[in-house]
């Protein structure tokens, strides 16, 4: 590998080469910190020919393609443009086109050519920051785009202070300040140009990909699936590039991940949970290499990008059941996504992902594909929300091991094995149903009581539907009930919190019933149009006794739903 080194100001390099981002880079992601840093260390520090660190390139055809370096650049191009911008909006039209000439300039045949050439960000940054006489086009802004706007405002914002700061002081006269304030664009642009990098030429693009994986493998700049791309995009090169496959497709699988609105989603979650899905367990930071390790020829990587894609398609309809168009049939499948999704726990998703991708090949059934899910939604109320049981590796490696099981089953037989042996592991982690009695027990809800409403929302709501399976409700008409209301003067807020106080009604019933006393609503459930459990039914007085009577009904009715989803005999628990 041959590497020329050379110490050059940005306006050496500007003025001697183009730029190209290539296809393996990420978008423009620097943010207001790093904005704000860049600025201070460009223009406070007062310390001539300031180093900025360095820029690795390799030829491409005229341009020279980035390997490292192309936020700094991006980020130079955009401080140019908002001088240039400035000696406009002054009248320095000539300062303007000089500034003009680090961002655009002529080629050898004398064709206008933008210094900095990229794609991802393609009209927008060419149209809006890069030219002299920005258009009005209508644009959607895209993540990248809105940063490169935010940025250019930023930079804007700046000067802005720069030059207004010389408008409103005490200049002798209009004429002077005008000069004051065009002396002050010239040491903005001078200070930036004379900044000093390491400018780094490679001999090809094989070194490249070689370099930049070693940059960004030893540290924090990039992310896992950044090293990922790059390693595709090495693999897969493009012979045509109009017709970039590991670019496009890489784009669809982002967009879909992007496209969920759950907080904490990214691409190196989606890559993790993928990879957990049908590869042996290994820890997020070891991804990377573990994914190099097995993709290596043009078959493994072009499957890999194919499976990237579908599955990001598949984590997407984990995350947002409700956009996906799901049959009359398969609406237990989509309410059992949305319970599991109200719990917010994630080392679920390989097996999760598996199951699904399995059913939409018509490898899985539905009434699998519903157990499995199932016995996850309860087991995560139980265990995770009701017991606060902490997660840990063990819980991550052993849905990552069904996962992979479940993936590797193709006969029927071993198939039904492998989610035999999933759900049997979970019931050896249930607790005893003494143990969840006294903890449903503990449940409570009511305005001075609300930290638990997700967990008592399920229980009320998964009892309701057991207990009567053929009524049909909407859970957006329906709210929860205080039998005794909260504004009781008679039973202890504690108690009229206690899941025995509650039950599930149409808001607007609700609504009707307000404060009413506990027997007047009594009567009025028995006739409303909506069934009640047997307790409620048959009672004609509502004291703190027949709160934690029902409290314990209802602790044994769920154990019920429990044990009906593992398969297990009342027997079993106890």
């Amino acid at each position: 590998m041959k590497i020329q080194c050379q110490d050059h100001s940005i306006e050496f390099i500007l003025q001697s080469h183009y730029f190209e981002i290539p296809r393996f880079q990420r978008p423009y992601s620097w943010e207001r910190e790093n904005w704000e840093e860049f600025w201070n260390d460009v223009f406070l520090t007062k310390q001539k020919d300031y180093f900025i660190g360095s820029v690795v390139t390799f030829a491409k055809g005229p341009y020279k393609a980035i390997v490292d370096g192309q936020q700094r650049l991006t980020t130079i191009t955009l401080l140019l443009a908002v001088i240039r911008d400035n000696y406009r909006k002054f009248g320095f039209s000539d300062r303007a086109s000089g500034a003009q000439n680090f961002i655009e300039r002529n080629n050898k045949n004398n064709e206008a050519t933008f210094v900095l050439k990229t794609e991802t960000s393609y009209p927008y940054f060419q149209t809006a920051i890069q030219s002299i006489q920005p258009q009005q086009l209508k644009i959607q802004l895209g993540e990248e785009e809105t940063l490169l706007h935010a940025a250019f405002q930023f930079f804007n914002g700046k000067v802005d202070e720069e030059t207004d700061s010389i408008k409103t002081g005490g200049a002798p006269s209009e004429t002077t300040k005008k000069n004051r304030i065009r002396n002050r664009l010239d040491e903005l642009r001078d200070a930036l140009l004379s900044l000093k990098l390491i400018y780094v030429e490679l001999d090809n693009e094989d070194d490249a990909y070689q370099v930049f994986e070693t940059l960004n493998t030893r540290g924090k700049d990039l992310a896992t699936t950044d090293l990922l791309k790059n390693h595709l995009a090495r693999i897969l090169r493009e012979k045509n590039s109009l017709n970039d496959d590991v670019k496009v497709r890489w784009s669809l699988m982002s967009d879909n991940i992007k496209s969920i609105s759950a907080d904490g989603i990214d691409l190196d979650g989606f890559l993790y949970h993928y990879w957990l899905a049908s590869n042996p367990f290994t820890q997020k930071r070891d991804i990377f290499k573990a994914v190099k390790e097995s993709v290596k020829s043009k078959t493994t990587a072009k499957k890999l990008l194919d499976d990237l894609l579908v599955f990001s398609e598949v984590y997407r309809d984990l995350y947002e059941p409700g956009l996906r168009k799901w049959r009359t049939d398969e609406l237990e499948v989509k309410s059992a996504l949305e319970a599991i999704n109200r719990f917010r726990v994630k080392h679920p998703l390989p097996l999760m992902m598996t199951a699904l991708r399995k059913y939409e090949s018509k490898s899985l059934s539905k009434g699998e594909l519903l157990r499995i899910l199932q016995v996850i939604e309860i087991f995560t109320f139980v265990n995770t929300n009701l017991m606060n049981a902490r997660s840990s590796g063990g819980v991550a490696q052993m849905y990552a091991f069904h996962a992979k099981t479940l993936s590797s089953a193709i006969e029927p037989t071993r198939r039904q094995k492998a989610i035999n042996d999933f759900v049997t592991k979970l019931s050896l982690k249930l607790p005893t149903e003494a143990v969840f009695l006294e903890k449903f027990r503990a449940l409570r809800y009511s305005d001075k009581f609300s930290t638990q409403k997700r967990e008592v929302q399920y229980v009320v709501t998964k009892l309701f539907t057991w207990m009567f399976p053929a009524v049909a409700i909407n859970p957006n008409e329906m709210s929860i009930e205080h039998i005794e209301p909260q504004s009781s003067t008679v039973i202890p807020d504690v108690d009229v919190a206690s899941i025995g106080n509650l039950w599930f009604l149409k808001t607007a019933f609700n609504n009707q019933l307000a404060n009413s006393p506990a027997t007047n609503k009594l009567t009025k459930y028995k006739a409303g149009q909506l069934p009640c459990d047997n307790t409620l039914a048959n009672a004609t007085i509502w004291t703190k006794t027949e709160i934690e009577n029902r409290t314990t009904e209802l602790g044994h009715e769920f154990w019920l739903v429990v044990l009906q989803r593992f398969g297990l005999s009342k027997q079993k628990k106890n």
